[in-house]
């Protein structure tokens, strides 16, 4: 499942994290916004479209 998907459907961002192999969130999240340019919670908030 890709990380748009994952994100999309699962609102923990620690499951999130797990389910795309970090072990640790604080570490998933400094990583996510480097390439994406927001925190994970901020792209949840945006742009998600059902």
């Amino acid at each position: 499942m890709s990380l748009k998907k994952t994100l999309a459907f699962n609102n923990d961002i620690k499951d999130t994290s797990f389910q795309t192999g970090f072990f640790d969130t604080n570490y998933f999240t400094r990583v996510f916004k480097q390439l994406v340019g927001v925190t994970p919670k901020n792209y949840q908030n945006n742009n998600i479209t059902y």
